[in-house]
């Protein structure tokens, strides 16, 4: 495993809290914090919410989405792009 992966794979399972960007239907981006509940290294990432929220609504209009992960303590921090809520993920970068 290269260096860089391992560093992101420690991040994503120390963050507790982590955050979702999604399109919203006015054309503006909407960031919100999200409980980082489970994770298959940076393949598969799940957060917690309402089925019924906001943010599942956008992402059934719209499925291009990010996530951020962040270590203020080491200023460190990696930006994944969703492709899909049920698809894969690429990296965005620090």
């Amino acid at each position: 495993m290269a260096e860089e992966e391992k560093k992101e794979k420690e991040l994503i399972q120390n963050s507790r809290i982590c955050f979702l960007g999604t399109n919203h239907n006015d054309g503006y981006p909407r960031m919100k914090a999200m409980l980082n509940t489970k994770h298959e290294g940076i393949e598969k990432i799940w957060v917690l919410t309402n089925t019924g929220s906001k943010r599942v609504a956008q992402l059934r209009d719209d499925t291009k989405a990010s996530i951020y992960f962040m270590d203020e303590t080491r200023f460190m921090a990696y930006s994944w792009l969703v492709i899909s809520p049920y698809g894969s993920i690429g990296k965005l970068g620090k």
